[in-house]
């Protein structure tokens, strides 16, 4: 791994960021300020490239945010043995909501608003009434995946949540560079309002990362934001990924049903979490 700021300047200086100052951050971390936001993820991939080389994984975060400085490095190697150990969809880890609130048929009307008329008197008859959002949301999803012409519906709303049009972007960026190769261990040096647990959301991103080749990009408080190199099939894959990404970012406002339909289709993801 590269230690020192000169060292990192000259690794960077084949690409984009060829030019900028590297100055030594908390943590163990380096970081590059001053970074343009228009052109953040370009600066990201640029860093990202030589990752074999440097053996610092890049994030980006506002020039606002902390970066936290953990007292011994050994401590995030300890957090990467046990994010390797923890299944974070399962409990304890996972939180079992046994009190879901009840959907009455009286309900179904407006719960389906903009749903044809005859896929609501069918909801109404399939569902055991009174039901709930879970049950509702995995039907809705069902129904879609055997339409298409019905989902086509939806199409302008699925196109809007893919790629990183959505992308959440701050007036002001800079670069850090982390003391490890791990895409998974950047909870050891930014805070998510969405946990306080950097051993979960370790876990979370390890998951993640094995399964859908996720790699943070930006850190930004209460927002996270993804690339992946696969997307799940639509059908299960889907429908879980959504519900995993709607627990760790649940201030996203679309329904579970409509990002299971946008997640084969993107190769970008946004959290966000907010008090």
């Amino acid at each position: 791994m590269i230690e020192d700021a000169d060292g990192m300047a000259e690794a960077l200086s084949q690409t984009v960021l060829t030019g900028f100052a590297v100055d030594d951050g908390p943590g163990g971390t380096l970081v590059v300020p001053d970074i343009d936001p228009a052109g953040l993820l370009e600066a990201w991939q640029a860093a990202r490239s030589v990752v074999p080389v440097t053996g610092r994984w890049p994030v980006m975060i506002t020039a606002e945010d902390e970066i936290l400085d953990g007292e011994d490095p050994s401590d995030f190697d300890d957090l990467d043995r046990a994010a390797r150990k923890i299944n974070p969809w399962m409990p304890p880890w996972r939180v079992v909501n046994d009190d879901e609130p009840l959907i009455p048929a009286r309900d179904l009307d407006s719960r389906l608003h903009g749903f044809p008329a005859d896929l609501i008197e069918a909801a109404t008859s399939e569902l055991a009434m009174p039901t709930t959002e879970p049950v509702l949301g995995r039907w809705i999803y069902d129904r879609l995946l055997a339409d298409p012409a019905l989902a086509a519906a939806f199409q302008t709303q699925v196109d809007a949540m893919t790629g990183t049009q959505y992308w959440f972007v701050p007036p002001s960026v800079q670069l850090v560079l982390l003391p490890t190769p791990l895409p998974w261990l950047t909870p050891y040096w930014f805070d998510y309002w969405g946990t306080q647990d950097s051993t979960w959301l370790s876990a979370v991103e390890q998951h993640w990362h094995h399964q859908w080749g996720a790699e943070l990009v930006a850190s930004w408080g209460t927002m996270l934001q993804f690339l992946t190199s696969r997307q799940p099939e639509p059908g299960e894959q889907a429908w879980e990924l959504a519900g995993q990404l709607k627990k760790v970012g649940t201030s996203l406002q679309m329904d579970q049903w409509l990002l299971a339909l946008a997640l084969p289709h993107t190769d970008a993801w946004f959290l966000h979490d907010r008090p």
